[in-house]
């Protein structure tokens, strides 16, 4: 008799509850089962189909508790997403065996190239080459021919002076710098070390070149700066070095601006000097002005409206007669309407004597004049001032005398006037007294201001 014991868990010595035996009688192909209380539930006559069929109704990977194990062939097992992460980032499979750097001219290793793509000396073999020394290719010594007994493969001798020699096996032209070297098969050969140019268009030898070499066949061996030498035509000319200066003075092809006009001026090719249209307004510095500007950003006017002077230097007289001071002198006033003031200080040579100031033409026609001024008789207030008017360009303003003689005293004036014909203007001085010296001293000024 067989047994079959299937388990949910380690078989024990005998049935217990959750066990179940599954036994074959061969003798007459019974199935009988029993279960964990050791009675027969069922049994029945079967087939080995049969039996096979109620195990693999009874037995899965469930109940042996491996339903997540897949019945795979190990060389077709699936891998993780990690490893394969993993093998993607390996090398390539080479086609062939890479050498280890670290092998690099050592021995049995390989040796490397030097900057020039070569192996350098020192890695090759000895017998490779050996330098037996300088050797005069004209006459072939010492004496090389092929075949030559005791001359080993590598031998080389270094041509000293140029030749041509015939080892055995034809003509060879050697230049001085070149190698002759033992070849295994017996002949010596040419190894050009030299600088010297060996062909000329692919040709050894005494080569001749022609024009037809450099592709020049068509152009003729004439001196172009003769004239007999070249044939002109209408198209084909001479060109004369005034025509090339007249050609270098041209302005080059384009389209430019050849003329200014309106407020920039300018003519001419090439580089011009433009000039800005005159706007009216005379050139020089303006103090205290009206500027009138147009739309273009053009002073077209500029009109001074105040001018200043001071008295650098003392003004004497001992004249009884006006005479114009030149410090306190104008420019040119333009027609108009203007107030004045001046103040200063001034000196007597005498008690008795007075000075006298005036505002008075001198290129200019004044229509009107109304003023007034003040003349002191001592300083600091202790006395009593001279008040005078002056209404017209002739009225005498002049104080009588003064209290104390060479001492400093004030006088000031201030008035309107007008000017008919532009012109100059200035301050008169006088002396009450002729052959007395009145002194106006420095730092008076004066002020004209146009009003209208």
């Amino acid at each position: 008799m067989s047994t079959i014991v299937l388990a949910q868990q380690t078989t024990p010595a005998a049935p217990s509850v959750g066990f179940l035996r599954i036994y074959v009688d061969q003798a007459d192909s019974v199935l009988k089962t029993i279960d964990s209380n050791g009675e027969i539930k069922a049994f029945d006559l079967i087939s080995d189909s049969h039996i096979e069929s109620v195990i693999a109704g009874l037995v899965n990977k469930a109940w042996l508790d491996i339903e997540n194990v897949e019945n795979t062939a190990d060389l077709d097992k699936p891998i993780s997403t990690a490893t394969l992460a993993a093998l993607a980032l390996k090398q390539d499979a080479l086609a062939f065996t890479p050498e280890n750097v670290a092998n690099k001219n050592q021995a049995n290793g390989y040796a490397g190239l030097d900057a020039t793509g070569k192996v350098p000396l020192e890695f090759l073999p000895a017998s490779l080459m050996n330098l037996h020394g300088s050797w005069d290719a004209s006459i072939n010594t010492p004496h090389l021919e092929d075949h030559a007994v005791g001359v080993d493969v590598g031998d080389v001798y270094d041509c000293t002076v140029a030749g041509t020699v015939d080892f055995g096996h034809g003509p060879i032209a050697f230049q001085v710098g070149d190698w002759a070297i033992f070849g295994a098969d017996g002949h010596w050969y040419l190894s050009p070390n030299s600088d010297m140019v060996r062909t000329v268009q692919g040709r050894m030898g005494n080569v001749v070149i022609t024009k037809n070499d450099l592709g020049l066949e068509n152009v003729p061996n004439v001196d172009a700066t003769i004239a007999e030498n070249i044939t002109q035509d209408s198209t084909h000319k001479f060109v004369t070095d005034s025509q090339i200066t007249n050609w270098d003075a041209k302005q080059p092809a384009g389209d430019y601006i050849t003329e200014l006009t309106g407020d920039v001026t300018a003519s001419g090719a090439g580089s011009s000097v433009a000039t800005l249209a005159n706007s009216g307004v005379t050139a020089g510095s303006y103090v205290n002005a009206n500027v009138t500007v147009n739309s273009k950003g053009l002073i077209t006017e500029a009109i001074t409206t105040q001018w200043a002077y001071l008295l650098s230097s003392a003004a004497t007289s001992s004249s009884s007669t006006y005479a114009p001071i030149a410090g306190l002198t104008t420019a040119s006033l333009p027609i108009g309407t203007y107030k004045f003031k001046v103040i200063g200080p001034f000196q007597s040579a005498s008690v008795s004597v007075g000075i006298g100031l005036r505002l008075n033409q001198v290129t200019a026609v004044i229509g009107t004049v109304s003023a007034k001024w003040l003349c002191s008789q001592s300083a600091n207030g202790t006395a009593s001032n001279f008040q005078y008017d002056q209404l017209s360009t002739t009225t005498n303003v002049t104080s009588s005398a003064v209290q104390v003689a060479n001492t400093n005293v004030l006088v000031a004036g201030e008035g309107v006037f007008s000017i008919k014909t532009a012109g100059t203007v200035a301050i008169e001085l006088r002396s009450r007294t002729a052959g007395t010296v009145v002194t106006l001293q420095p730092n008076t000024y004066l002020i004209i201001e146009k009003i209208i």
